[in-house]
């Protein structure tokens, strides 16, 4: 009985393991260009990982500071819609995010902070993997933002 119950744990570890290694979004992504309001503006480096964590994705963006990553932004959340806490750079909470897939290969992020705008944030990983686009629209002083950032994976 005992190893029938130990097979069928292992069993949904490794399910549960090749759904989340399956999600296209677990990669690292490199920033190569980003537009605001149809604007193209200038880019710094700037790098994001999405790697599995346990029944969660961790969501790392940083940028290159003497060679060295430097995590600017975090969080940790699961694909259903849960609220997770969005940190910064020393751990301190700066907003909550809610991500679901509505489709494969479609993120949708709601992002929302005490000193910032409320945000909704659209990823599309390209049909060969390859390239991450990032929709975000949000309303800032009264005027409508959309930054669109395109991501390349390496």
């Amino acid at each position: 009985m005992n190893r029938r119950l130990l097979f069928a744990a292992l069993l949904l570890l490794a399910v549960a393991s090749i759904s989340q290694a399956a999600q296209p979004i677990v990669a690292t992504w490199h920033l190569d260009h980003q537009e605001l309001n149809g604007e193209k503006k200038e880019t710094e480096e700037m790098i994001l990982r999405v790697t599995p964590d346990g029944d969660k994705f961790l969501f790392a963006f940083s940028v290159p500071i003497n060679n060295i990553a430097f995590v600017s932004l975090s969080y940790s959340a699961k694909l259903d819609g849960t609220e997770a806490d969005v940190k910064n750079a020393r751990g301190n909470k700066v907003g909550t995010v809610e991500i679901t897939v509505p489709s494969p290969s479609h993120y949708k992020l709601v992002m929302k902070g005490d000193k910032r705008p409320d945000t909704t944030v659209l990823l599309t990983v390209s049909s060969d993997g390859n390239t991450l686009t990032s929709q975000s629209d949000s309303t800032q002083a009264g005027k409508p933002m959309r930054l669109v950032q395109t991501f390349t994976r390496r």
